[in-house]
């Protein structure tokens, strides 16, 4: 046994053997080189270091870059965006690496919502506006999921059990369909978003090919929009072309009903229609449904109105651009015109199954699809919910 003097004699022995250890191995060629090239690196980075010229006895002059970035990337966006208003020093970091702090958040921080919006939704180079503009989407459409859940499940639920226990019923089912919904509604996003800028891309080119001499026809815009409808469905996997097919059909037999609630619920798919062809297509839909709340104040179905009216006029004007048919190309015409045969101001009435719904089912016979499995049944003692369309079999 040893006593307690002989063994602080031993560890300071130890101490004085690795203290000469580590003395000679500095003293080596290669080791002087590495150590050399060290602190360069280290000099070369604090040189970069925003802080390095603020006036402060802050320890971030003495950081090098390459850490305070890791720190940041461990931190929300919500928070990224907070810290670059502080001082000019994080704002010029921030901006310098907006690139590289948006590549480590989308593939090493990201929740998996967010990886499957940025593969609909690819970008060359992310940004942090790009992984903000990914975060607003699916918060667009956890929001629609969440609410067409509530409209559909809510009244399924018997009023003459006592309200707690219709609670413990009725929230499961509506977490598990919004949860079911959301990642349905990216998809039903991109087709949306993808049809207005390929269609409008479209028809730019056709003006500008013939340099504004000629127009389409309103049968001619109606076939170039369904030819824009086949190339983004026929790339689509069966799989995930069943299930959006699912979401689009809960989507509109949801609104539907919340604009008729009496049959026959299509008297107005006119409405309907024109909100799938508006530019903020699901946004449209949430906005109607937040605004037909009898809680939430008037002026937010005033506003929704408006927005409509708007929205009916410029789609109206993009899909009559010939023919004076429908009500765009009438008003265009009364400008230049006296004309006022009313056979030219025939109000323009498009239909819900001229967005999606037409050429799906012709992709799906195409591909013997037409008969499937339902996407989701939730049942309790007072009934079922089925989320599928006209297609599906028990």
């Amino acid at each position: 046994m040893f006593s307690r003097s002989n063994r602080q004699s031993a560890l300071i022995e130890t101490k004085t053997q690795l203290k000469k250890a580590v003395e000679a191995a500095k003293a080596h060629p290669k080791v002087q080189h590495i150590l050399a090239r060290t602190r360069a690196s280290y000099q070369a980075t604090l040189e970069n270091n925003p802080f390095r010229s603020s006036p402060t006895s802050s320890y971030l002059p003495r950081l090098p870059v390459e850490l305070i970035l890791s720190i940041l990337t461990y931190t929300s966006l919500r928070d990224i965006a907070t810290i670059r208003l502080v001082s000019h020093g994080f704002r010029a970091l921030i901006d310098s690496h907006n690139s590289a702090l948006a590549h480590t958040l989308l593939y090493h921080r990201s929740p998996s919502h967010i990886l499957l919006l940025s593969s609909l939704f690819p970008a060359k180079k992310p940004t942090l506006v790009y992984l903000h503009t990914l975060s607003t989407r699916h918060t667009l459409c956890s929001d629609l999921a969440r609410q067409l859940a509530v409209r559909t499940v809510t009244p399924l639920f018997s009023r003459h059990i006592s309200k707690p226990l219709r609670r413990s019923r009725r929230d499961p089912a509506i977490h598990e369909l919004h949860t079911r919904l959301t990642p349905h509604l990216y998809h039903v996003l991109y087709f949306l978003l993808s049809l207005r800028l390929r269609f409008n891309a479209s028809l730019a080119t056709f003006t500008a090919d013939n340099h504004g001499a000629a127009e389409l026809s309103t049968d001619e815009i109606a076939a170039l929009y369904r030819e824009t409808q086949k190339t983004l469905i026929q790339p689509l996997d069966s799989k995930v072309l069943v299930s959006t097919h699912h979401a689009f059909t809960f989507l509109v037999n949801t609104i539907r009903i919340a604009i008729s609630p009496e049959p026959p619920h299509s008297q107005n798919d006119v409405t309907v229609a024109v909100m799938l062809m508006s530019e903020n297509a699901l946004g449209r839909c949430l906005e109607y449904l937040l605004a037909d709340v009898a809680s939430n104040p008037w002026k937010l179905r005033k506003q929704f109105m408006e927005d409509m009216e708007r929205e009916k006029d410029e789609a109206a004007e993009m899909f009559g651009r010939a023919g004076g048919t429908v009500a765009g190309r009438a008003n265009n015409r009364r400008r230049t015109s006296s004309l006022t045969d009313e056979s030219e101001r025939v109000e323009w009435r498009p239909k819900i199954g001229g967005v999606w719904f037409h050429v799906v089912e012709e992709e799906l016979k195409r591909r013997g699809l037409e008969r499937h499995s339902k996407e989701w049944v939730h049942r309790w003692e007072e009934g079922e919910l089925v989320v599928g369309c006209t297609g599906c079999i028990d």
